[in-house]
């Protein structure tokens, strides 16, 4: 079972946890969030559309997760984890990023839950 697989495992009966899918060069990736915690426009803008846009250097280079962190996604936080960091890291409100044939994932601190003044 991969890592895609294992993550959504843990969520399958979890209705408020999202599930974008997405093409990561050659590979198939997830994206697990809790939509009301994050900052949509930093997923869309900071992660999204940079590896969108970036699939053909995704494509040829020779390690898949140093390449997204150093050079493609940008947001401030980010880090490798392990599965059970991945399930406490999308419970706090990151984004976590699974994809197919790794066992690691990504994780990214892009809270962005509304507050209420008192």
């Amino acid at each position: 079972m991969g890592s895609i697989q294992k993550l959504g495992k843990a969520f399958d009966k979890a209705c408020d946890i999202e599930q974008r899918p997405l093409k990561i060069g050659d590979k198939k990736g997830v994206l697990f969030f809790i939509e009301c915690l994050v900052d949509k426009n930093l997923v869309l803008n900071g992660v999204i559309k940079p590896i969108l846009d970036n699939a053909d250097k995704l494509k040829k280079c020779d390690n898949l997760f140093d390449t997204l962190i150093n050079e493609i996604i940008s947001v401030p936080q980010l880090e490798k984890i392990n599965l059970k960091d991945a399930v406490d890291k999308v419970l706090q409100g990151a984004v976590v990023l699974a994809v197919s044939g790794e066992e690691e994932f990504i994780s990214l601190s892009i809270q962005g839950w509304e507050t209420r003044g008192i």
